[in-house]
């Protein structure tokens, strides 16, 4: 059974009526993603995406998150979204980076592409 090794969750600061609440990639080292996207509204039709990614997509994730981690810092900024990542290893959470602000810190910011483009 494969087991998760990231999860990637984009957030909104702000929760106004109507409004994008989050996006969450939990991916599994069978290379299998879930994109669940979700919404601040009565009427909202959340979803559920599947997707698989190829070899060099995952290895890809791995080393931009890396790339992320040793160029990490503190932001601090007024606008209304930030990340969160947690990495695990044979179910051990091995990674994690509190909700926040992610700007200037290259390897987050194009992980953040990445994982846009992988869902689309």
């Amino acid at each position: 059974m494969s087991k998760v090794v990231l999860t990637a969750i984009h957030e909104n600061n702000y929760f106004e009526p109507g409004a994008w609440e989050n996006t969450t990639w939990t991916i599994r080292d069978d290379k299998s993603v879930i994109v669940n996207l979700r919404y601040n509204m009565n009427d909202a039709k959340d979803k559920d995406i599947s997707i698989r990614i190829s070899d060099d997509d995952y290895e890809k994730i791995f080393e931009l998150l890396n790339e992320g981690k040793v160029q990490d810092k503190q932001v601090f900024a007024l606008d209304g979204d930030g990340w969160s990542f947690k990495q695990f290893e044979n179910g051990a959470k091995i990674y994690e980076r509190r909700h926040g602000y992610i700007y200037g810190i290259a390897g987050f910011e194009k992980l953040e592409r990445l994982l846009y483009k992988l869902s689309r």
